[in-house]
Parts: C-alpha cells; structure tokens; sequence
C-alpha cells in the first residue's frame, strides 16, 4: 500500500532479460497494459527504467530499506499451465528484483485453482497475471485492470477517482484523437500509482510450407482462414 514500493520494484525489473531467457525473443518488452500497434499506447513505464536500480535503491532508502535491511515480500506464480512459463517467469524476476541489492523475494505458487482462491482471499504480496483481448480497444486493457469496480476482480485494492474520471471520460468519447490523449494521461498515472507494473507482449506466429499464401497476423490475434490458399 505504498506507492514509493511499487515504483521501486517497478524500476528493478529486467525486461530483456525476461524476453530474451524466458521467451527465445519471442516477445516484446512492455511499458503500458495497452499493447504495442494499438492507437493509445505509450511506453509510459519506460520511464521507471529497465532497470534502473539507483532509483530502486533511492526510493527504498527514503522507506529505512537498504543492503542490511531489505524489503522482502512473496512474489506468486501460477504452476498449472494457464500462464506459459510463470514458474520461469518468477525465476528471472527474482533474480532481476534482487539484484538490487535491497530486495529479497521468496517465490510461492499454486496451481490455477488455488490461484484464483489465493487472489480472492487476498494474500498474495505480488503476484504474476496474464491476458488475452476480449475485444480489440485500449479500454479491455484499461478498465478491467485499474478501475475501481472493473479492476475489483484483481483484489489489489486499487481505488483512483482521478483514474476512474479519465477511464469514464474515454470509455463515452468517440473521438479517437480525444481517447488516445485520455489513455496517454491514463497510462501516465498509472507509472505515478504504479498498482500494476506491464512485463512483456506475446505475438501470434504460424508454420506453414513455403507454397501456402494469405496467412495474415496482426494484434486481433484473429485467425483469417478464409485468407488462407496454396500455390500450385
């Protein structure tokens, strides 16, 4: 329930590393919850570095944190395949959060079930949380996640009537130019509150052979079959 925390574990985690070891450089570095190639986003995050742990250490020292006296907190995954790679998703950010030097992180996980139960009953310090689109806008990566009653499913507390006034504001504009300058202040807020720190973008990739034609990928994550066709 401090902010100057989340910012620091914000600003100690190493994203290349997580895409390069993790993930083969199979994904993207995120620095917003609105996802690369989508009108609204910003490398908002970006600005709490990648990493930066002068900052981390800076923002921990004003708490009484230091070599001797390290925050310690659980950081949870998920173990039963519903995430891909949680368990080594929380290897590499325990390594990246302690090498700060101030930060201990003890790993703990459950399977999906126990999981969700965990999460509901409040108990996890921090923990690792995936998405899928439910529909291609900025506003399914807003306000499920940060506004006060969409977001109430995630059980971390986080209440903005600033947050809540800029998502409602975008949610009943049409204008795009209007919604993508309302998802830039949004995401702005976001690294000032920081109750949820982006990781990473997956992508879509297909396997054919060299004479099938019309595969078409893009952020819909829709398969076009009907696009699909072979040469002769």
């Amino acid at each position: 329930d401090n902010v100057k925390i989340r910012q620091a574990v914000g600003a100690a985690i190493n994203r290349t590393t997580m895409v390069e070891t993790v993930f083969l450089g199979q994904a993207q570095k995120l620095y917003s919850l609105i996802p690369i190639g989508m009108f609204g986003h910003t490398d908002a995050f970006e600005t709490l570095g990648d990493p930066d742990y002068t900052k981390t250490r800076a923002l921990l020292s004003e708490l009484g944190y230091n070599e001797n006296n390290k925050l310690s907190f659980k950081l949870w995954y998920e173990t039963s395949g519903h995430y891909p790679q949680s368990p080594q998703q929380a290897a590499v950010l325990k390594s990246s959060l302690e090498a700060s030097g101030v930060i201990s992180v003890t790993l703990e996980s459950r399977d999906w079930a126990g999981y969700r139960t965990a999460r509901r009953d409040e108990i996890m310090d921090a923990y690792i949380l995936g998405w899928y689109p439910d529909y291609i806008d900025p506003d399914d990566y807003i306000y499920p996640f940060v506004q006060s009653s969409g977001g109430s499913w995630l059980h971390h507390n986080y209440d903005s009537t600033q947050m809540d006034q800029l998502i409602a504001w975008a949610r009943g504009n049409t204008t795009t130019t209007a919604r993508d300058s309302l998802y830039q202040q949004i995401q702005d807020l976001m690294v000032e509150d920081a109750p949820i720190i982006p990781l990473y973008q997956g992508g879509a990739y297909a396997a054919s052979k060299t004479n099938v034609k019309g595969i078409y990928l893009d952020i819909t994550q829709n398969w076009r079959h009907w696009l699909v066709y072979a040469e002769e």
